[in-house]
């Protein structure tokens, strides 16, 4: 199951609260990035200012974004017990309910990394940077040509942009997760963990 630990085995005191804030925390960034998601795809829809190719890429992160935030929502209802799996019975609609977005969930962030292959395409166009002036000063080219050249340098210029600070969030978020290993003989410790590894990866 794509989440880790419940609300129920967390002790009263100060873990319970730093759990909770960190749920909280979660939540506010979950409805943050619906209404920030909401406004930058309706603007970027509407604009004549974007190439199609960065207008493609963005789209294809911010509906991945919905897909999170749907998933987390309906995963965090089952951390906190407000959806049981105290059914025994496997086929309930409470498990496949927890199922579907669990494989949701890893689907999401399978999708999201297939950016990587955009970032070499990216790389191989910065090692390639004089070939490119080249062109743009070539009398060779069409100006249609150069224009498209100039704005998927844009697009790439965007994707690794995005793939830094997914970079930084991955390794934040994994380094919680082994610290909640070493330490996973205590519970509350490792619900923490959960918690604030939920946060960063939604940061």
């Amino acid at each position: 199951l794509a989440f880790y630990g419940e609300a129920r085995h967390i002790e009263p005191g100060w873990s319970s609260v730093l759990f909770y804030s960190l749920v909280l925390l979660e939540i506010m960034l979950l409805v943050y990035n619906v209404i920030f998601s909401s406004l930058v795809l309706n603007i970027i829809r509407k604009s004549s200012l974007f190439h199609h190719n960065l207008i493609h890429i963005a789209m294809f992160l911010f509906v991945h974004g919905y897909i999170h935030v749907t998933v987390r929502l309906t995963l965090i209802l089952y951390q906190q017990n407000l959806i049981s799996l105290e059914d025994a019975n496997m086929y309930s609609v409470s498990h496949m309910v927890v199922y579907i977005a669990s494989m949701l969930r890893n689907y999401q962030s399978v999708a999201v990394m297939q950016l990587f292959p955009a970032t070499i395409a990216a790389a191989l166009l910065v090692i390639n940077s004089r070939r490119v002036k080249t062109i743009l000063l070539s009398d060779r080219y069409e100006l249609s040509t150069k224009y498209q050249l100039q704005e998927n340098m844009k697009a790439f210029t965007f994707i690794k942009i995005i793939i830094v600070w997914g970079f930084l969030g991955t390794t934040a978020s994994n380094l919680i997760l082994i610290f909640a290993d070493i330490f996973k003989t205590d519970g509350n410790i490792v619900l923490i963990c959960g918690a604030a590894y939920e946060m960063f990866s939604m940061m």
